[in-house]
C-alpha cells in the first residue's frame, strides 16, 4: 500500500527520527517508511502483509490494539501510547512514544491505523537540547514566525516569542502574558469547549493537535522538556493554507480519473492510486517491484524509452500503450515527470474511448471520402471567399462537361455559375453562406441539373462556407415527365374502366378520397356524393353474400385498414338510393409507403355482380331441386368418376345397399360386384366407355352385393355427363330379384307345359293315326252301294283330322313359348 502522502508529510516519511507504519484493520502492515525498515530489519526483511505484534513485546499487544479501537470509535482523534520494542542484541527492549489516528477513504469509511512513532529517549533528548539551543538563540526563537511557548508543569506561561503576541494573539482570551494560565487563555476559544490544553499537557506527552478555532486551522505541538520541573514547549502554526490545500488536492485527487504510478530512479513502483478494476495486475505484482515484472515486454519497452527521454530532456514525456484485461482490449496514455529525490510520477489515462473515437474517424473519414469520391453527384465546398476548397471528381467531371473545364483548388466558384446569371449565382450563393439553403433546377448543356446550396457550420455553429451538391436529373426529370404522361393515361383509363376504384385516406374515419366514374354508378351515386363518405356513413345498407346484415367494421376496406392484410373476392349485397338492389364483388389491398413502409391508403376494387349473382342463385335454387328431385328417385343411384370411384349415392341406395354416404364415398364401384362378376363387370364397363355420352341400358341383370355380403340383381341404366374437365357416370340401378325369380318359375312352367305337349303330341297322334289309317282303308273297300257306310266313316275320318288339327296347334303354340 502507497503511503498515505495526502495525509502524512514528505518530512515525516522520509524522517531519521520518526517511524511512519500504516496497518490495515486487521493488524497487518500495509505501509512502512525507511527508517522501520532499517531499525527492525534483524525481524525480517519484509514487513507488508505482517502482523504488527511481530515488533512489539508481547506484553504490549493489548495496549496497541486498544489504542486501536479508540481511534475506530473517534475518527479525527490522536491517541498516544508508549510501546516497548525489541532490540537487536539480546532480549532488551526500547520505549517508543507513538500517535495513533485512524486511516479513512473518501467516503468516510475507515481503512486502516495510521502510527508515528519515535524513541522515547533520543527524543527527550533532543527535544531538551533544541529549546535550550532555542533560548540561547533567543533572537531565533523570537523572531520565528510561529508561535512557540513555554510552560510549567502548573501550565502557567513562562516564556514566549513576539509572534505569539502579535500574530497569535487573536487565539486567547486576553493578552499572553508570563504567569498566565494557558488553558484560561484558550479555553473560550476552542471549538469543542473543554480543557483539552490541560488534558494534553498533563499527560507530559509528546504530541500534536489540529484545531480549528473561528473557521481557521491550526497546529498545536507539545513537547515535555527534561529538567528540575516538567515544562514544555507549545509550538503554534497557522495551518489554515496547508488545509485548505490539503482538502483542494484530495478534491482534486479524488476528481481525477487518472491512475498514478510512483517510481524510484530504477524504476520500481513505489506507491500508486487506482481503482483495482482498471489495473493490469493486482497490486502485489507489482508494488516494490520493477514494472517491467508485470507489464508485457513492448509496455515495457515503450515505458522504459519514455522514461529515457525525461532523465535526459528533464521535460514531460508521454507513452501510449495498449493492455488486454479481461479480454478486452484497452488503450492508455501515459505522461511522465519528475517528483524529485530521484523519483518519476506517472499519470496514466484510460484513453480507449478516445483511441476508438479516432480510429472511427478516421475510418468515417476514409468511409466519407469514399462515398464522396464513389457517389454520381458532384460534392464541392467553397469558403467564405467564394474560393473552392474541395471538389470531388463527380464534380470535376459536372464542371467539365458543362464549362470545358474543371476548376482548380483556390479557384473562385463565381467563374463557374450555371442554371442562372453570374450576379443570380452569387446572390444565391451569399444566402447560403448567411445561413440559408438554396436548391437551383434547369436545363444546361443538354441535361437537367439540380444544384443544392447548403451552409457549413463548425462546431460553434458559425458558417464556414457552402457545400454545393449538383445532381445529374436528366433521366428523373423525363421519368417525371413520363410519369405525368402515365399518370394522366392511367387516370383515363381507370375512368374507362367498368369496375369500380375507390381509394381510402388514412385520416379520421378514412374518407373516400378518390373514385372513378363506375364506382359511383355501381353504388348508385354522383362522383362528387361519394368523395369524403366512408365505411361508417350511415346511409350504407350492406348485406354478406347470404344476406346476414354487415356492420362498418366488417367492410373490406376496414378490415384492411385495421389489420394491414387484404381482402379478396368478398361478395356483398349493397342497397342503392333509388331502391335498387347490387351485389359487387370487392377486393381491398392495402397501399403502403415505401419508405416508411406505414400503411398509406387502401385501394378498395368492386365489380357489379348483381346479373352474375341473381343467376348463381338461381342455379342454387336450381341445384337444391335437382338434389331434391336425386333424393326422391325411388331405386339406388350412384355419381361414378372415371376412376370408378363412387362420389354420390342417393338415401335410396344407402337403405338398399346397407351403407352409410361417408362409408361408401371415394371407394371403387367393384366393392359391390360379386368376385366371380369382377371380370364381366371390367369388360361391360370398357364397352360402355367407347359410347361415352349415350344413354345405355345394361341389357342383362346385375348382380350387386350389399354391405352385410347379400347378392341382389339390378337392371341398370346409365348416363354419362362432364363436370368441367372431368367425365361422371350416373347409375340408376332398378332392383329387379323378385322379378327374376317370377321369371324362372315361369320358365319351369313353360318347361312342364312342353312336356304335356310332347306327351300329347305323341301319345294321342298314335291312336289317332291308327283311326286315320282305318278310316282311309275302310273307304277304299267299302263300294259305293254301301253309302251309308261311307258317310259313317267320313264323319269318323273328318272327327279325326280336326282332333289331329288340334293337336298340332297344340304344338305349335308349345313350341312358341321360350
Amino acid at each position: 500500500m502507497a503511503p498515505p502522502t495526502n495525509l502524512i508529510p514528505d518530512y515525516l516519511i522520509n524522517s531519521g527520527l520518526f517511524s511512519v507504519v500504516v496497518t490495515d484493520l486487521e493488524g497487518n502492515y500495509t505501509f512502512v517508511n525507511q527508517l522501520f525498515c532499517e531499525r527492525f530489519s534483524f525481524i525480517d526483511g519484509d514487513f507488508i502483509g505482517k502482523p504488527f505484534s511481530a515488533t512489539v513485546h508481547e506484553a504490549d499487544v493489548s495496549k496497541a490494539n486498544e489504542a486501536a479501537k479508540y481511534c475506530l470509535a473517534n475518527p479525527g482523534q490522536e491517541v498516544a501510547v508508549q510501546l516497548r520494542k525489541p532490540q537487536k542484541q539480546g532480549d532488551d527492549f526500547i520505549w517508543t512514544n507513538w500517535g495513533f489516528s485512524l486511516v479513512s477513504g473518501e467516503g468516510g469509511e475507515p481503512q486502516g491505523i495510521l502510527c508515528i512513532g519515535y524513541d522515547l529517549t533520543e527524543v527527550k533528548k533532543s527535544a531538551k537540547e533544541r529549546v535550550q539551543a532555542d533560548l540561547r538563540f533567543y533572537e531565533v526563537f523570537n523572531s520565528s514566525t510561529d508561535a512557540y511557548i513555554l510552560v510549567d508543569a502548573s501550565f502557567r506561561v513562562v516564556l514566549f516569542n513576539e509572534a505569539s503576541r502579535t500574530t497569535y494573539g487573536r487565539l486567547f482570551r486576553s493578552p499572553i502574558c508570563v504567569g498566565a494560565d494557558i488553558s484560561d487563555l484558550l479555553a473560550i476559544k476552542t471549538l469543542d469547549g473543554n480543557n483539552w490544553i490541560g488534558e494534553i499537557l498533563g499527560k507530559n506527552q509528546t504530541s500534536s493537535k489540529e484545531v480549528a478555532i473561528d473557521g481557521l486551522w491550526y497546529q498545536f505541538g507539545f513537547c515535555p522538556v527534561d529538567g528540575e520541573q516538567m515544562d514544555t514547549v507549545i509550538h503554534i502554526r497557522d495551518i489554515h493554507t496547508r488545509k485548505e490545500s490539503e482538502v483542494y488536492r484530495k478534491g482534486l485527487l479524488a476528481s481525477i480519473p487518472d491512475m498514478l504510478f510512483v517510481l524510484d530512479k530504477d524504476g520500481v513502483i513505489l506507491d500508486y492510486k487506482a481503482d483495482a478494476k482498471d489495473l493490469y495486475t493486482s497490486p502485489a505484482h507489482f508494488l516494490n517491484k520493477h514494472y517491467s515484472t508485470s507489464l508485457p515486454p513492448d509496455v515495457s519497452q515503450k515505458l522504459a524509452a519514455a522514461l529515457d527521454q525525461l532523465r535526459h530532456e528533464g521535460e514531460v514525456s508521454e507513452v501510449l500503450y495498449s493492455l488486454e484485461i479481461e479480454g478486452i482490449q484497452k488503450h492508455y496514455q501515459g505522461r511522465l515527470n519528475n517528483l524529485g529525490d530521484d523519483r518519476y510520477i506517472v499519470l496514466v489515462r484510460n484513453v480507449t474511448g478516445r483511441v476508438d473515437a479516432e480510429r472511427k474517424i478516421v475510418e468515417q473519414d476514409k468511409l466519407l471520402r469514399a462515398i464522396y469520391e464513389s457517389t454520381s453527384e458532384g460534392i464541392s465546398y467553397v469558403d467564405k471567399g467564394f474560393a473552392f476548397r474541395f471538389i470531388n471528381q463527380a464534380g470535376k467531371d459536372q464542371y467539365t462537361q458543362i464549362f470545358g473545364s474543371e476548376p482548380t483548388i483556390g479557384a473562385s466558384s463565381m467563374d463557374y455559375p450555371y442554371l442562372t446569371d453570374g450576379q443570380s449565382y452569387a446572390r444565391q450563393l451569399q444566402q447560403a453562406m448567411d445561413g440559408n439553403t438554396n436548391v437551383l433546377e434547369g436545363w444546361t448543356a443538354g441535361r437537367f441539373w439540380q444544384l443544392t446550396m447548403n451552409p457549413v457550420r463548425n462546431q460553434q455553429r458559425e458558417v464556414i462556407g457552402a457545400s454545393l451538391v449538383s445532381k445529374d436529373l436528366t433521366e428523373t426529370r423525363q421519368g417525371q415527365i413520363k410519369l405525368q404522361e402515365s399518370e394522366r393515361k392511367y387516370r383515363l383509363m381507370v375512368d374507362l374502366l367498368s369496375e369500380g376504384i375507390v381509394l381510402h385516406g388514412m385520416n379520421g374515419t378514412n374518407p373516400v378520397i378518390d373514385c372513378n366514374e363506375a364506382a359511383a354508378r355501381i353504388l348508385g351515386l354522383t362522383k362528387s356524393q361519394l368523395l369524403g363518405k366512408d365505411s361508417f356513413d350511415k346511409s350504407w345498407n350492406a348485406c354478406d353474400e347470404k344476406g346476414n346484415p354487415i356492420s362498418p367494421e366488417q367492410h373490406p376496406a376496414v378490415v384492411t385498414l385495421s389489420s394491414g392484410e387484404p381482402v379478396r373476392n368478398y361478395i356483398m349485397g349493397v342497397q342503392k338510393k333509388a331502391a335498387d338492389f347490387a351485389w359487387i364483388l370487392v377486393n381491398s389491398e392495402p397501399v403502403f409507403d415505401t419508405e416508411s413502409g406505414q400503411l398509406k391508403n387502401v385501394l378498395v376494387a368492386f365489380s357489379d355482380i348483381t346479373e352474375i349473382r341473381n343467376s348463381q342463385l338461381m342455379i342454387e335454387s336450381n341445384e337444391h331441386r335437382l338434389q331434391k328431385i336425386i333424393e326422391s328417385i325411388p331405386h339406388p343411384l350412384l355419381i361414378v368418376n372415371d376412376q370408378d370411384l363412387i362420389e354420390f349415392v342417393n338415401e335410396d341406395f344407402t337403405t338398399v345397399f346397407g351403407y352409410d354416404s361417408s362409408e361408401i364415398t371415394g371407394k371403387g364401384i367393384e366393392l359391390l360386384i360379386p368376385d366371380r362378376f369382377h371380370t364381366d363387370h371390367r369388360k361391360l364397363v370398357q364397352k360402355y366407355r367407347q359410347r361415352v355420352g349415350k344413354l345405355s341400358q345394361m341389357g342383362r341383370y346385375i348382380p350387386a352385393r350389399t354391405k352385410s355380403g347379400k347378392e341382389l340383381y339390378f337392371n341398370g341404366s346409365l348416363n354419362s355427363f362432364r363436370d368441367g374437365e372431368r367425365n361422371l357416370t350416373i347409375v340408376i340401378l332398378q332392383n329387379v330379384t323378385e322379378f327374376k325369380k317370377n321369371q324362372e318359375t315361369i320358365l319351369e312352367q313353360n318347361k312342364n307345359l312342353k312336356s304335356i305337349a310332347w306327351i300329347q303330341s305323341h301319345e294321342l297322334r298314335r291312336p289317332l293315326a291308327n283311326i286315320l289309317g282305318f278310316c282311309s282303308l275302310l273307304d277304299a273297300t267299302i263300294t259305293l252301294e254301301r253309302s251309308e257306310i261311307k258317310e259313317i266313316a267320313k264323319a269318323v275320318s273328318k272327327s279325326a283330322k280336326e282332333m289331329d288339327q288340334l293337336i298340332h296347334e297344340i304344338v305349335k303354340k308349345t313350341e312358341q313359348i321360350k
